[in-house]
């Protein structure tokens, strides 16, 4: 009995400064550090907040994700969520708009960078 409950108290532990050090790694983004989009993993970007498909044709872009992909972002703000979630603010170090409408766009860092939407 007394071993299960050592075993239980190391694997929380474990799990508990594992946590800590994934949250820590993207608590180190700065503004200005830049990234690469890289290939949507599905059909769509899942961590990248890009607006839908058909809000773009309403606002009068043109919804090409292929326009999308390897382009260079920069951080231009970040924030942090209530639940710990690390939101970055991102705009084309070129210049130019995403879709030919839209200046900036969100993502979760770290899980835009662990599923490989985004690349340092």
């Amino acid at each position: 009995m007394m071993r299960k409950i050592i075993i239980l108290l190391f694997l929380g532990f474990a799990v508990g400064v594992y946590a800590n050090e994934n949250q820590k790694e993207w608590q180190d983004v700065k503004v200005g550090d830049t990234f690469i989009i890289s290939e949507a993993s599905a059909n769509e970007y899942q961590h990248l907040q890009f607006p839908k498909r058909n809000i773009i044709l309403k606002k009068g872009g043109t919804p090409d994700y292929k326009s999308v992909e390897g382009n260079r972002v920069q951080v231009t703000e970040i924030t942090t969520e209530a639940d710990g979630d690390v939101i970055v603010t991102l705009e084309r170090t070129d210049g130019t708009k995403f879709y030919n409408r839209y200046k900036t766009v969100k993502a979760n860092i770290s899980d835009a960078v662990s599923s490989g939407e985004l690349v340092e």
